[in-house]
């Protein structure tokens, strides 16, 4: 690649993109049933509703936390990060990038509420409607790998 100041502004651009994909914690990301939740929710879980009698929880539902929001929502920011560190181009973060992608994709797949009812619990993935944040982190982090590649063959050279 011939023009060096496109090289020198490539780790920058990616790394924007993957804390803009890492922001999206911050925002609505999925909903059901009229309740939404943001990727915060799912990283640190939240209680929907609890109902209690005589100071004794009768019956409550709760999302858990999840490693899989964990991983979706870091992981572009940690990618981001490590192509600053390494000026030449970074295969990890490229890796990293493209699972974040794939993991925006999917890990609403993954979340789980737990329903107790005087002290039973059961678990069940329910069919969540993702919002459009979730677009929005899935394609800046694909994005981010695209630069990668033109990073790492920029930097071969």
């Amino acid at each position: 690649m011939k023009n060096k100041t496109f090289r020198k502004l490539l780790p920058y651009a990616i790394f924007v993109l993957g804390l803009i994909a890492s922001l999206t914690m911050f925002m609505p990301v999925i909903n059901i049933e009229g309740e939404t939740f943001s990727g915060l929710d799912l990283m640190l879980g939240v209680e929907i509703s609890s109902f209690e009698f005589l100071d004794q929880d009768v019956a409550s539902a709760r999302i858990q936390p999840n490693m899989y929001a964990y991983a979706t929502f870091l992981s572009p920011a940690i990618a981001g990060i490590l192509t600053l560190i390494f000026k030449k181009g970074n295969t990890f973060s490229l890796a990293v990038f493209v699972l974040a992608g794939v993991l925006f994709f999917i890990f609403s797949d993954y979340i789980e509420i737990t329903y107790t009812l005087f002290g039973q619990s059961e678990t069940t993935i329910p069919d969540w409607n993702t919002n459009f944040s979730v677009i929005i982190g899935g394609f800046a982090s694909i994005l981010a790998a695209i630069f990668e590649m033109l990073h790492i063959s920029a930097t071969d050279k």
